[in-house]
């Protein structure tokens, strides 16, 4: 069994959902966002895909936190949550600035907790829980400071 196959196999397993299509409350994820992002300097990101094709999810969130400009923000401290609702696999990527400030296994325990949420059919609720995970640390490690906290990146979840 190749890498790529035991990390769906292990995604699967967590999500336990019957249906083929995960269904998300795109605003109310949205609205998260930007409630997060009014206490911190770093952007949030959440991307959204419903293709049917095996991808190694970490691969295809690294290309997406790429293709949406995440590595482009001032100080190096985007995150995405990537998820595959189709597929029903998902990722966290933090770029390099929040990356060397978290503990190593910090962004796996975010994943075990959303897992958890996933597992009892509330994608949603799992969403808005990594997000809220990740704001709590970022609002320490990059506070809002007055004016200084420009939005950098859209707070809507993009799709493909």
């Amino acid at each position: 069994m190749n890498a790529q196959s035991s990390v769906s196999q292990w995604l699967r397993k967590f999500f336990n959902v019957e249906s083929k299509v995960v269904h998300l409350d795109v605003t109310q994820i949205s609205d998260s966002i930007g409630e997060i992002e009014k206490f911190t300097r770093a952007e949030l990101r959440v991307h959204a895909t419903t293709a049917k094709e095996a991808t190694d999810p970490i691969a295809s969130a690294v290309k997406k936190f790429h293709d949406l400009g995440m590595h482009n923000t001032q100080e190096h401290n985007g995150i995405l949550l990537w998820i595959n609702t189709y597929r029903k696999e998902f990722a966290i990527v933090g770029d390099e600035g929040i990356n060397s400030k978290v503990e190593p296994d910090f962004w796996e325990k975010v994943k075990s907790e959303m897992a958890d949420l996933f597992r009892e059919g509330n994608p949603t609720l799992a969403i808005l829980h990594g997000l809220e995970r990740a704001g709590n640390r970022l609002k320490i490690e990059y506070p809002a400071t007055g004016a200084n906290n420009p939005n950098e990146l859209d707070n809507s979840v993009s799709t493909d």
